[in-house]
């Protein structure tokens, strides 16, 4: 039983600087943990033994490079997904993590259209005097995935991943 904290952090994201992959992974386990204290799971029991792995609460968690398609994939109710990735969900917990207000840099003169009305409104701070405005958008930045990295099933379902690079990728 190997049990692993699966961190999905999107690569397709524009302006994701290094202080925001910070923050989004923060995010993601800090989501994860909040889900697995507050709901039984049939994984509570394996949670409970990554929990320790650590005097300080938390085990093994590995950060996977994957697109907004590939989580949206995973995020579909069971209803919807083919058999057997039905059947291969069951044995994880999953969730994403959508940040209500991820900051962004945009084109000044759109900008200024979004604040005519002409694009719909949305959260935007603009500096008229140098030129510059900050976009808060909600966002899916990423996602959790936990389960027995032992698991057959488990290690179908993560074959398309990569571990995340060594860099953030650069606008």
């Amino acid at each position: 039983m190997k049990p692993v904290l699966g961190i999905l952090m999107r690569t397709d994201i524009s302006g994701m600087t290094v202080g925001k992959f910070g923050a989004q992974t923060s995010h993601v386990t800090s989501a994860f943990t909040c889900h697995m204290e507050t709901y039984e799971t049939p994984l509570s029991a394996l949670y409970r033994t990554w929990k320790i792995q650590t005097k300080q609460n938390f085990g093994t968690a590995l950060t996977f490079a994957a697109k907004l398609d590939f989580i949206q994939d995973l995020a579909k109710p069971k209803d919807q997904m083919t058999a057997s990735q039905a059947a291969r969900m069951k044995n994880v917990v999953f969730g994403t993590i959508t940040d209500p207000t991820y900051p962004e840099y945009i084109d000044y003169d759109l900008a200024r259209g979004i604040q005519n009305g002409i694009i719909p409104p949305l959260e935007l701070n603009i500096d008229h005097e140098s030129q510059t405005a900050l976009l808060l958008r909600p966002e899916v930045t990423g996602a959790y995935f936990f389960g027995d990295f032992d698991d057959p099933e488990v290690k179908i379902l993560l074959a398309p991943l990569n571990l995340y690079p060594n860099r953030i990728v650069e606008e």
